[in-house]
């Protein structure tokens, strides 16, 4: 049985983890309604009734460079989080991605003999493998989303179990496109295009611009296209350095609305997407929107992740299919004429968008797991229940 006063805290340093934490949070009560969840997060983990010790808000930052002027607030945040865990020493520790964070409050936790268990582990496969060891003897064990990390992590000596992908669930695609559009207040009959450019202040100032300049470039042959630019929950970037208001912009005669919240709406609406790459580009594989996959950091940052980075793709999408599903672009190729002219080379080549369904549709069954929230809380639940075998979750 369940002691009636356990703690678990989860730590989640990013919006796709804050999701995700939301999710195993409601889960876990689910099976346990007694449970205290405490954390580190965002607003969908407090939405959860998660009580946060801490905003994950000074981590949302990718990228060697454009982490240093962080580094001060954010150690002085671990500091802060590690005290507390040594106070009131939650009964597990359950870090969510964010790695550079979590392994050095999983120190802390350590030190305090809080067991840990990593959900959704970080993508040491593509780069700094090294960590793998280091992984091996700080946790417990590792519960995985995508299934050709479990081998990988075993084979390092992490106890690794496939819990299965939340999205394949929960992102389902519409339907009926046209309604969705007019639902959004899009026209039915003409193209809708998706612009996610991330969901870090970083990302936009890299991202946004170029994708203005893209819906303009593109804008201009295709007048009747319509485009919804997404903001995330959070973010209060400057519109209008972009030349574009709050609400609404015609440019080039191209309709363009502003999404703030839930992108699943748009992306189940849209006829194809401009996606940074990260969580939204797997949603958009799950809702089943053609995509071209873009990213961009500092030039230092390029060239030392080239130096680590062991993997042909960069796109989620494109490594979980093994190939080129989907186009990517990256540094100077992610300039509006470039992207521009990717989009339409895609849109015009009703093989290329039947391809990309078709691979969708296999990525989405090679990462089915049933309830794979409730398959988690359940692992962590027989944990809290003093289970010592390393038994996978039923």
């Amino acid at each position: 049985m369940l002691g009636p006063h356990q703690t678990i805290f989860l730590a989640a340093g990013e919006r796709s983890g804050d999701l995700h934490g939301a999710g195993l949070a409601a889960a876990l009560r689910r099976q346990n309604p007694a449970l205290k969840i405490c954390g580190i997060g965002g607003p969908e983990m407090a939405a959860a009734g998660v009580e946060l010790w801490a905003d994950y808000g000074p981590l949302a930052v990718v990228g060697f460079t454009e982490v240093l002027p962080r580094i001060p607030r954010i150690l002085s945040l671990i500091n802060q989080l590690g005290r507390r865990l040594e106070q009131e020493k939650p009964d597990l520790y359950v870090a969510i991605d964010a790695p550079d964070f979590n392994f050095r409050l999983m120190k802390r936790a350590r030190s305090a003999k809080i067991p840990i268990v990593y959900y959704i582990v970080p993508q040491f496969w593509a780069w700094r493998r090294g960590r793998l060891k280091t992984l091996a003897r700080s946790v417990r064990s590792a519960l995985v989303l995508f299934p050709f990390e479990k081998p990988l992590l075993e084979e390092a000596g992490v106890p690794a179990h496939f819990v299965g992908h939340p999205g394949v669930e929960t992102l389902l695609p519409a339907q009926d496109k046209k309604s969705q559009k007019v639902k959004l207040g899009f026209e039915g009959d003409k193209p809708l295009i998706a612009l996610l450019p991330g969901s870090r202040i970083s990302e936009w100032r890299r991202h946004a611009k170029p994708l203005i300049d893209a819906m303009r470039w593109t804008g201009s042959i295709k007048p009747d296209f319509q485009w919804g630019l997404s903001i995330a929950p959070g973010l209060s970037p400057p519109l209008s350095e972009l030349g574009i208001s709050a609400d609404l912009d015609t440019c080039n005669k191209g309709k363009l609305m502003i999404f703030r919240g839930s992108v699943v709406s748009l992306l189940q609406a849209a006829d194809a997407t401009l996606v940074a790459s990260g969580t939204a580009s797997l949603e958009a594989a799950f809702l089943e929107t053609p995509m071209i996959v873009f990213y961009r950091v500092s030039s230092l940052t390029y060239l030392i992740a080239r130096w680590f980075i062991r993997i042909k793709h960069f796109a989620m999408v494109n490594v979980l299919a093994g190939e080129s599903l989907v186009p990517e672009l990256a540094q100077s190729k992610v300039a509006g004429a470039s992207i521009g002219r990717a989009l339409l080379d895609l849109l015009d080549n009703p093989e290329s968008l039947d391809r990309q369904l078709r691979g969708f549709r296999r990525i989405r069954e090679q990462l089915a797991r049933p309830v794979s929230y409730d398959r988690t809380a359940d692992y962590i639940n027989r944990i809290l229940e003093g289970q010592v075998d390393d038994s996978p979750p039923q």
